[in-house]
């Protein structure tokens, strides 16, 4: 085998690593692309949701002041009934 032939026989070699990498490299970028849209209608989604939470959902805080006023009133009715109810 001569020079020439091993000097072209290593060039084919690095030449092919060279596409496979380039190959890879896309493929890579490509994916990376990928993640970041997604990621970033997530951000998106979330925004929107953080939005909407206030607007749909009470706070427990909130509902238990709600509820223990109803509470109270439903005693002072139940207490009016039983008065009723001793006469």
């Amino acid at each position: 085998m001569s020079w020439e032939a091993i000097v072209a026989a290593i060039t084919l070699f690095y030449m092919f690593i060279s596409a496979v990498v380039g190959w890879w490299t896309k493929s890579i970028s490509s994916s990376q692309k990928e993640v970041c849209a997604a990621q970033s209608e997530l951000a998106r989604d979330m925004k929107k949701l953080e939005v909407m939470l206030p607007n749909d959902y009470v706070k427990k805080t909130d509902l238990d002041a709600r509820l223990s006023r109803i509470e109270a009133a439903l005693d002072k009715i139940v207490l009016k009934l039983d008065q009723k109810a001793d006469k």
